[in-house]
Parts: C-alpha cells; structure tokens; sequence
C-alpha cells in the first residue's frame, strides 16, 4: 500500500489520493492513522429528514426528497485505507448488546498514535474502544 500524499475535504467528498468519494452527508470529523482515515459524516435526524420531505411533498417541487435509514444517521463512520478502499462503516454493538444506553450518532473521532486506538465518541458523550480492522464498538467511557 503507498503512502498518504492527497487528502482533501470538501463539504460531502473526500479525495483520498487519486480517488474521490461521495457521502449523503457533510463530513463532521477526520482521524488519521499510520495507514487509515476515520470519517464520520453529519447525518441529519429522522425529523429533519421528514420535515424537508413534507416541504418538498406540499410544494410539489421537482427535487428527489432524501432518504436515510437508521444505519445511514447511526453507523456514521467509515474507514479507508489510503488508496480510498472502504474497509468498514462502524458497527455498534450496543444496539442490541448494550439496550438500556440506547443509540447515538457518532460525532467525534480520535485516533490515539502511542496506544495505536482509535476512538469514536457519540453525541451522548460516550467514547468508544473501536476495533482498527472491523469498526466494532468494544467498549466505552463517558466523558464530560
């Protein structure tokens, strides 16, 4: 794998070497590692994403309305390597492992260089172990 020798963001694209990539939404959060990049993505809420439907529904305006799943607006993160292959969106875990906590976006990336961790914080203030190879929510400390 070469070297990181381009990155730049621009509002809903990364451009990753010679590779560009779109998302849904307007990128929130960069973390970089050794031979990874962390980006989380600003996903707007459920009742966001209806009120702009129903506005466009009402007005019959010829725009397509948006459409996001809960794994869209939860599973916020992705990792690429440099040459800008997906290798993972983030899977937690707490979903069904961690019930009583409930289901936050992630809105916040950290990559920590000496302990080679990479960390994920929800916008409850939650920060997460996240495991570098499958993006797996391993555990989680809360912060203030």
């Amino acid at each position: 794998m070469k070297g990181l020798e381009r990155l730049n963001v621009v509002e809903q694209r990364i451009f990753i070497n010679n590779r560009e990539i779109h998302f849904k939404g307007k990128i929130e959060a960069l973390a970089i590692s050794p031979d990874k990049i962390f980006v989380v993505i600003d996903m707007p809420s459920k009742a966001k994403v209806e009120e702009q439907n129903n506005f466009i529904k009402k007005y019959n305006l010829n725009i397509v309305p948006q459409a996001y799943s809960d794994s869209d607006i939860f599973n916020n993160t992705y990792c690429y390597d440099y040459e800008g292959n997906l290798l993972w969106q983030i899977k937690p875990p707490y979903f069904k492992d961690f019930p009583k906590f409930g289901q936050y976006p992630i809105v916040g990336v950290d990559y920590d260089e000496k302990k080679n961790k990479f960390y994920a914080t929800d916008f409850m203030g939650r920060r997460f172990d996240v495991n570098l190879e499958t993006g797996e929510l391993m555990s989680f400390t809360t912060t203030k």
